[in-house]
């Protein structure tokens, strides 16, 4: 959900995340989440102010390597990797 500028602060957010809430309801889902890039600490806000979501973790993510990479990658990984772990 992104909102422009001009039309923030009018309730649509706030309405679309009470229908997904009560979607979510009748499916009988346990929790709804949502994603939020970091630098959009208005948005966080109103989601834990207004909307009353809570912030329960951080989440990472890393692009895989290139398929002509991934030999060179897994040789790195071999090589730098802990014996204990290696399965040789």
């Amino acid at each position: 959900m992104v909102t422009t500028s001009n039309a923030r602060s009018k309730g649509y957010g706030r309405h679309l995340l009470a229908f997904v809430e009560e979607f979510a309801h009748q499916k009988n889902c346990k929790v709804v989440a949502l994603s939020s890039g970091l630098e959009r600490t208005g948005a966080h806000r109103f989601y834990e102010k207004h909307m009353n979501y809570e912030k329960p973790s951080y989440v990472f993510k890393k692009k895989p390597p290139l398929e002509g990479n991934q030999q060179q990658h897994n040789k790195s990984l071999h090589r730098n990797a802990p014996k204990w772990l290696i399965n040789d």
